[in-house]
């Protein structure tokens, strides 16, 4: 997935009904091409990982 197109998925994520885990994959990915500033966040233990991406 391109930088843009993470952007507009990450932005349009509803934090409320997404898994925790997925999201937090997600930020973490973020974080990890510089796309944003923050604290890595911890998947929980009982993320089963579905490839979006």
């Amino acid at each position: 997935m391109k930088d843009f197109q993470l952007i507009q998925y990450f932005e349009s994520i509803d934090i409320n009904s997404v898994n925790p885990a997925h999201y937090a994959v997600t930020h973490n990915l973020m974080i990890d091409r510089s796309l944003i500033v923050g604290e890595r966040m911890k998947p929980s233990d009982s993320y089963e990982a579905v490839e979006v991406f």
